[in-house]
């Protein structure tokens, strides 16, 4: 198969985890934070990025190439703010990225893979509007309302 495939199973792979890093930090953060309602509805938003990481490493794996691990520094927020925005500059910069490797497997024609990144595709979609969605209401509602929403 495509060494171009493995290349960017590789380098999503690496996104992934890099994600999985902040994400799981920011909800530990807002949880110290006291935003519990918060960091619940973020732990359930990445609570399957571990089952995605692994079938990315999966399929890597059954096209023969070798996972080539490296991480990225998280870009952490300071407060409910800067961790939303920062997650929301993560989703927006990996979902083209996403696409672009859904894009190249159809490109070869590789279905399996093809599937497999559409499905993921849809998730990180459905987890960009949610940030997206939050980030609107904390700019709706200001601080103050939100945060006693978010506790």
């Amino acid at each position: 198969m495509s060494s171009e495939i493995q290349t960017a199973l590789n380098g999503l792979i690496n996104q992934f985890w890099s994600g999985l890093i902040q994400h799981r930090t920011h909800a530990t953060a807002l949880s110290a934070l006291g935003y519990e309602k918060l960091a619940k509805a973020m732990q359930q938003r990445i609570s399957d990025e571990p089952e995605t990481i692994e079938a990315l490493q999966k399929r890597l794996l059954d096209l023969g190439g070798e996972i080539v691990f490296q991480t990225y520094a998280p870009v952490l927020g300071q407060d409910v703010r800067g961790i939303l925005g920062n997650d929301l500059r993560l989703q927006e910069q990996g979902l083209p990225v996403l696409a672009d490797a859904v894009r190249l497997a159809a490109e070869r024609g590789d279905v399996v893979t093809r599937r497999l990144l559409e499905d993921v595709l849809l998730d990180e979609e459905a987890h960009l509007n949610w940030l997206r969605d939050e980030t609107s209401l904390l700019e709706r509602l200001g601080d103050a309302l939100y945060l006693a929403r978010a506790a």
